[in-house]
C-alpha cells in the first residue's frame, strides 16, 4: 500500500498527489505517504462496496475550499449579533467592618453596671 501510495504522489493533477503534498508540508513524507495509503484503501472499500467508479476530486480541491468569498460568507452568517451596551456599574457600598466578607453586628447598649 505504501508503494501505491508514493506512486500515487508522484502523479500529476490528482487529489491524492495534492492531498500528499498537503501531508508532507505538516507531517514528512513518511506519515503521509501513510495516509495516502489509508485513502487508497478506505476509497477501495467504498467502491467495492457501493459498486461506484472512482472519480478524481482534482488537485484543485483544496484551492476551491479556501475560496474567500466563501470564508467571509460563513462568518458573516454565524457571527453573533453586537452585544447591547450594560447599564454602568455603581461603585460599591463601604464596608466598615474588620473581616472582609463579614457581615456588620447590630448595635449593642452599653453593659448593665451590677447593682
Amino acid at each position: 500500500m505504501i508503494e501505491a501510495a508514493r506512486a500515487a504522489s508522484r502523479t500529476k493533477g490528482t487529489f491524492l498527489s495534492a492531498r500528499y503534498s498537503r501531508i508532507t508540508r505538516r507531517r514528512g513524507p513518511n506519515r503521509a505517504a501513510v495516509a495516502i495509503a489509508n485513502t487508497i484503501l478506505v476509497s477501495a472499500w467504498h467502491m467495492a462496496v457501493t459498486g461506484e467508479t472512482y472519480t478524481d476530486l482534482g488537485d484543485d480541491f483544496y484551492t476551491k475550499r479556501r475560496d474567500p468569498a466563501r470564508r467571509v460568507n460563513h462568518h458573516i452568517n454565524n457571527s453573533k449579533p453586537p452585544a447591547t451596551p450594560s447599564p454602568p456599574l455603581q461603585p460599591p457600598e463601604p464596608n466598615h467592618s474588620r473581616h472582609i466578607g463579614a457581615t456588620p453586628r447590630p448595635p449593642t447598649s452599653a453593659p448593665h453596671a451590677n447593682k
